[in-house]
């Protein structure tokens, strides 16, 4: 079994001891590791993960698993955010790029404006770093996510 969940939350913890519970209370399976925690969540900053729980030595058929498989992305809220982020830094790129062809277009006095094109082509650079950021982070998230939902489908193939 894949098990994805989302750590969000008003107040920051270790996260050391992980627990699975079935519908009637039962602890099924436990992870713990005083020496090793799996992450420190803080407030604000929300934590995804998934694992996989695999049952060996049952016998066959004694494991059933029922219900509707849910295709929403499980990081549809991060991605929102993400594109978001993505196209105002695009917006204030170009917004910067089309000052600097105006400045360069009408610099009567080079010495002058040319501090300021050096400083508008700094922020230029900047932003596309942040912009490549984002889109390495959108990407990442965006193939995790794929990657959770194909596991989830193979799990269910097996399964069945």
């Amino acid at each position: 079994m894949e098990i994805t969940a989302k750590i969000d939350g008003p107040t920051g913890f270790t996260l050391a001891e992980l627990g699975v519970m079935l519908e009637d209370g039962t602890l099924l399976a436990v992870w713990s590791d005083p020496e090793t925690p799996l992450a420190q969540y803080t407030p604000g900053v929300p934590i995804a993960f998934s694992f996989v729980l695999a049952l060996a030595a049952l016998p066959q058929g004694i494991i059933e698993v029922s219900g509707d498989v849910d295709l929403q992305l499980f990081f549809g809220e991060e991605f929102a955010q993400l594109a978001t982020s993505l196209i105002g830094e695009q917006l204030r790129n170009f917004e910067l790029v089309e000052r600097l062809a105006v400045l360069e277009k009408h610099a009567a006095f080079p010495n002058v404006l040319s501090g300021q094109i050096s400083q508008l082509q700094q922020v230029i650079e900047n932003q596309q770093h942040q912009i490549d950021g984002l889109l390495s982070l959108l990407t990442n998230t965006g193939a995790l996510a794929l990657s959770n939902a194909r596991k989830v489908f193979e799990t269910q193939e097996i399964l069945q």
